[in-house]
């Protein structure tokens, strides 16, 4: 398969708009340039404090290289800037799980489903969070909910289908 390459000019080479830079970084994201994202992300919300979208995808490119800390800190920024945005919730509820701190993601997830109650990713992550801490009726009580809103979304059908196993009804 053949890496992509974006222009070699970097982010400090772009206009004085967060805008361009924020896009850019959702760019480089989206080919797995995590680094340059990140310093892209960086140089948007350098431009735009209140950047609450930037804020969040940067912290999804420090969680796509395991800065765990750094995207937590991020997702925080982002929930701080805009209260309502279900995603930095959800984005802070997946690396709360990789921090192995499973109890806190369960708020964050249902406070990102309250916000977007069809926020069928919200709700697969609580699905798969509450497999891991083998409250199995729980999983598969949201991982059906999940399959509700997505019916192809193959992470619920897993969480369900371990989660049955479990319980010895598979």
């Amino acid at each position: 398969r053949r890496r992509h390459s974006f222009p070699t000019r970097r982010s400090s080479d772009l206009p004085s708009n967060a805008n361009a830079h924020y896009n850019m970084g959702n760019a480089l994201h989206h080919m797995q340039q995590f680094k340059r994202a990140i310093d892209s992300y960086t140089r948007a919300v350098e431009l735009n404090p209140s950047f609450f979208l930037a804020f969040n995808n940067r912290g999804l490119s420090k969680l796509a290289s395991q800065d765990y800390t750094g995207a937590l800190k991020d997702f925080e920024r982002a929930i701080d800037l805009n209260q309502n945005y279900a995603e930095a919730y959800k984005n802070k509820g997946a690396v709360l799980c990789k921090q192995s701190k499973q109890v806190e993601a369960l708020d964050c997830f249902n406070k990102a489903i309250t916000l977007e109650p069809g926020n069928s990713d919200a709700i697969c992550y609580l699905a798969n969070t509450f497999r891991e801490l083998k409250r199995y009726e729980e999983a598969i009580a949201f991982a059906e909910q999940a399959l509700v809103t997505n019916p192809n979304l193959t992470e619920a059908w897993l969480n369900k289908g371990i989660a049955l196993k479990e319980l010895k009804r598979f």
